[in-house]
């Protein structure tokens, strides 16, 4: 603020600072400043993801969705590359990794959820495309070879799921004093939204829907934990992620079977329901809040121009095709 009210810039582009990092000292034993060097980098990252995947004009024509693809697994490579240089003790996938102190234990589920849902924001968009098709195979031929659907699924999906075990495993166990902070919750609702679109697809088996569920479970144990969330409790904000997995769960009812079979594994799946809650499943994409916002009209913009004359396909988003 007090730069722009003296007419000076309010922030620097990325290029012009040519000040190094602080360098650590390799005799310390805490390498104080891995953690900031890393989730500076890691933020870069994210920068582009936002940049390249959620603006409204980031995909005018069908051979744009190839350059998203390109700084998508650019971005992947670059937080790969960042993981490789954080020391031991930062490193949040090596689970034999001693406990430590509480500093470094925040230090490594803050560092590892930022990794997971920058992972989770690239692929996302193709997970949610997927779910407005009856097979995976028709959302792969609407969009030829320029992506690969099933691969980014997958790995949304692993990253939401590395996500959540990740921050269990510190409320429970690595550090319990973490519930006291609110802002993971963000983290974890977004992580349990993700994987609820997979129970969505009329192909989700009973046994990948219960592999689902039983993470998206974990993720509600660690909302509950938390006691404030500005104005509002993790309880509270557990029960509306429950209230949109029962929606996710009950909009499948009649294409598949798993409402049955998920309720004798999961309790909280047989209170009543309350239909008013979200109705049909426009519910869950347009919510900026949750951080799902998605142009899907967009995608749909570029698909139908570029294959109009081609296909056979029909956009689930026009009227009398759109999922409820």
């Amino acid at each position: 603020m007090t730069s722009i009210l003296s007419g000076r810039p309010s922030n620097l582009v990325d290029e012009n600072i040519d000040a190094p990092y602080p360098i650590d000292l390799l005799d310390s034993p805490n390498h104080g400043y891995a953690y900031i060097r890393a989730m500076t980098a890691i933020a870069k990252v994210t920068g582009t993801v936002v940049t390249t995947n959620y603006t409204p004009k980031h995909a005018k024509r069908l051979s744009d969705l190839s350059a998203i693809n390109r700084s998508n697994y650019e971005c992947i490579g670059e937080l790969e590359r960042i993981v490789e240089m954080i020391p031991l003790h930062l490193r949040f996938s090596d689970h034999s990794t001693p406990v430590l102190d509480t500093s470094t234990e925040v230090q490594r589920l803050c560092l590892g959820a930022t990794y997971y849902i920058t992972q989770t924001l690239i692929f996302r968009s193709a997970l949610i495309y997927a779910t407005f098709f009856d097979s995976l195979a028709l959302a792969q031929a609407s969009l030829g070879e320029r992506i690969n659907l099933k691969r980014d699924t997958d790995l949304a999906v692993s990253a939401a799921k590395n996500l959540i075990l990740l921050a269990h495993d510190g409320f429970f166990r690595r550090c319990p004093s973490f519930q006291r902070d609110g802002n993971i919750s963000f983290f974890i609702i977004s992580a349990c939204i993700t994987l609820l679109f997979e129970v969505l697809h009329p192909a989700a088996t009973p046994a990948h829907a219960t592999e689902v569920f039983h993470i998206v479970e974990k993720g509600l144990q660690c909302l509950d934990k938390i006691d404030h969330i500005g104005s509002t409790t993790g309880r509270a904000i557990s029960l509306d992620v429950m209230a949109i997995a029962k929606a996710a769960l009950f909009s499948t009812e009649g294409t598949t079977r798993l409402e049955s079979t998920l309720m004798d594994d999961f309790q909280w799946l047989g209170d009543e329901y309350d239909m008013n809650v979200f109705e049909g499943l426009e519910g869950l994409v347009p919510d900026a809040g949750l951080g799902m916002s998605l142009d899907m009209d967009a995608w749909w913009s570029v698909i139908d121009e570029e294959f109009a004359n081609t296909t056979q396909f029909t956009n689930p988003l026009d009227e009398g095709a759109r999922m409820a």
